[in-house]
């Protein structure tokens, strides 16, 4: 019983009760800070910008906060000049904000 008197010692219990507490508080601030700094579960559906004008889709997207990015020209003798002939990603996807929509 000699050896084992410390392991009985209420300072050991404290100690070991609050290095579980603070551990059990870390991890639930991890799981929890992760969700709010990658803002989980909030999305924004991409809309559809195909055949409007360069100015009215950049509009469009800075409404919903998405980033227009310019990617290939393209050319449609059908359609009028700074028309958008693509999108990627396609309308209708769920994003979060700040993504970048790829645009012809």
């Amino acid at each position: 019983m000699g050896r084992f008197k410390n392991f009985f010692s209420p300072y050991i219990w404290g100690n070991l009760l609050a290095m579980l507490a603070v551990a059990l508080a870390v991890c639930m601030l991890a799981l929890y800070g992760i969700d709010a700094y990658t803002h989980h579960g909030e999305m924004v559906e991409v809309p559809d910008v195909v055949g409007m004008q360069e100015t009215d889709a950049r509009y469009t997207l800075g409404q919903l906060e998405l980033v227009m990015v310019q990617g290939d020209k393209g050319y449609d003798k059908r359609k009028p000049t700074g028309c958008i002939l693509d999108q990627t990603p396609k309308a209708g996807t769920k994003v979060k904000e700040g993504r970048q929509i790829f645009l012809t």
